[in-house]
C-alpha cells in the first residue's frame, strides 16, 4: 500500500513524502516479516502455513496494480 503511495510521490516529484512512504513500506515489510516468522514458529503443521503462502502468492499474482 505505501509503495503505490511512494510511487505516486515520486511522480509529482515531493521527495519528502516519497522518503516518508518509502520508511513507512520498509516499516511494514519488517512487520509482515515478524508476523510470518511467528506464524512459522507457533505452526505445527507446514501444510497450513504453506497453504497461507499459496493463496498469498496467488492474491499477489492476480493483482490488478499498475505501474
Amino acid at each position: 500500500m505505501y509503495v503505490r503511495y511512494m510511487r505516486e510521490a515520486q511522480d509529482s516529484e515531493n521527495q519528502e513524502m516519497a522518503a516518508l512512504f518509502a520508511d513507512l513500506a520498509k516499516a511494514e515489510e519488517k512487520h509482515i516479516a515478524v508476523i510470518r516468522d511467528q506464524a512459522t514458529k507457533y505452526s505445527n503443521e507446514n501444510e497450513v502455513l504453506n497453504k497461507y503462502e499459496q493463496i498469498n502468492q496467488d492474491n499477489s499474482q492476480d493483482s490488478s496494480y499498475q505501474h
